[in-house]
């Protein structure tokens, strides 16, 4: 039925526009009231001489297909269903879909892969700027600094304790605690055994001969004196802030040597004041833990003290040595090593020269082999302010030299300061071991 109607639609239609088509082929006079005369007859007549338009015949009532004259492109109404469809009018662009193509999205999400990737791999091989503390505790101080450097940590000695379950140099307690999580380049403060306290049974890092003394029942109780009790170091680290003066170098004010203000290293540009009481404070600390006395001369760089004044110091304290830290300095980049001084025998230093060249010896020795440094050797100098007022056994140590690259190197290190340290104790203790 709906195919029908639209038959008879479009038939109609046909034969609307055929009509319209035959009136401009054959325009009609106007008449004078301007209404196109059609040639004196009605509509509904038809002229002389004109065929009368046969009747269409129809199938079962519905209109026949119209067909489109030679040459005429088939109307839009002319068209059947399926025709219409796919028509197209004519100067109307109409878009066409195209295939989507998926190539470019899909490279961008392989790139935002292969980028997140990249960036996991990062963050999960990246090193991390915190660690796990190592567990020194039990181990020796070189065993433990060697550890907490491995590990990224910057490790410190705090102090020092006697211990009856730890030998001499064992490690205590540290802080912070070992596994704890904490950032790299931390520092570990520990502290460290020197041994069992004298008058208890063992002395720290020596064996010694036993002494007796009585209980309260009358029984022998066996003791172990300390071999350097009463012995009295002063240690004086060279140098300071303040700019030093011109002093006279001996009591009979022979001359006066100009003011001395240290060297600077040449490749770190370290102050010798620097190095000097660090050293120096690293040499107190294992010289106590043996029991012996320390007098520092300085104990900060914010001093103002002339080489006369630190004499003095160690004079008044009774000291038993007098150990002049210093770092040596020369116009010969090239040289480099440890050298120890002591005063030559002149009026000022009779008394005192040959107990100042035996100490020396041995300090001379023991650093040498604890820094693995050239052995620059011994000598005794006459004009040094600092030899000629002391009244007590003196030496200076040049521990390395500040002018020489390499040197400077080591010297501006914490192991290498330990080093010397340790140096410098050892060689201490083998004076006083060896009256």
């Amino acid at each position: 039925m709906q195919t029908s109607l639209w038959h008879q639609e479009k038939w109609k239609m046909r034969l609307f526009r055929g009509k319209k088509r035959k009136e401009k082929e054959r325009p009609g006079e106007v008449g004078a009231d301007g209404v196109e005369d059609s040639g004196g007859e009605s509509p509904d007549e038809s002229g002389p001489g004109e065929e009368e338009t046969p009747a269409v015949a129809t199938v079962d009532g519905e209109q026949p297909p119209v067909v489109p004259e030679e040459g005429e492109k088939p109307d839009f109404f002319d068209m059947s269903p399926e025709e219409a469809v796919s028509y197209r009018p004519p100067g109307v662009v109409v878009a066409v879909s195209k295939p989507r193509d998926f190539k470019p999205v899909l490279k961008a999400i392989g790139v935002i892969a292969v980028l997140g990737v990249a960036v996991l791999g990062v963050v999960l091989l990246w090193p991390s700027s915190e660690a796990r503390v190592p567990d020194l505790i039990g181990k020796t101080l070189t065993e433990a600094f060697d550890a907490a450097r491995a590990a990224g940590f910057q490790p410190a000695v705090d102090g020092w304790e006697y211990s009856g379950e730890q030998s001499d140099g064992v490690v205590l307690s540290q802080k912070p605690n070992g596994d704890k999580v904490v950032k790299k380049g931390s520092a570990i403060s520990l502290t460290v055994s020197k041994g069992l306290k004298p008058g208890t049974g063992g002395s720290p890092g020596r064996e010694s001969a036993p002494v007796t003394e009585q209980d309260g029942d009358g029984e022998s109780a066996e003791l172990v004196a300390n071999p350097y009790e009463g012995k009295t170091v002063c240690v004086d680290p060279g140098h300071q802030v303040a700019l030093a003066e011109k002093e006279w170098t001996d009591p009979g004010m022979s001359r006066k040597n100009p003011g001395d203000d240290g060297a600077r290293g040449v490749a770190t540009g370290n102050p010798e004041y620097l190095v000097t009481i660090d050293i120096g404070l690293k040499l107190k600390s294992l010289l106590e833990k043996d029991g012996i006395e320390v007098v520092m001369t300085r104990e900060s760089n914010d001093v103002d003290l002339s080489n006369i004044n630190r004499a003095e110091m160690a004079n008044n304290a009774g000291a038993d040595l007098y150990v002049r830290v210093h770092c040596g300095n020369s116009s010969d980049t090239g040289k480099s090593g440890t050298a120890t001084l002591f005063p030559a025998s002149t009026e000022w230093t009779e008394s005192i020269f040959e107990a100042g060249k035996t100490a020396a010896l041995f300090i001379q020795e023991e650093l040498v082999k604890s820094c693995s440094t050239n052995d620059l050797g011994v000598f005794g100098l006459h004009d040094k302010s600092g030899f000629n007022w002391s009244r007590v056994p003196v030496i200076e140590v040049e521990i390395a030299l500040l002018s020489n690259p390499e040197d400077d190197e080591l010297l501006a290190t914490d192991e290498f300061r330990w080093e010397a340290a340790w140096g410098l104790r050892n060689g201490i203790i083998q004076y006083f071991s060896n009256p």
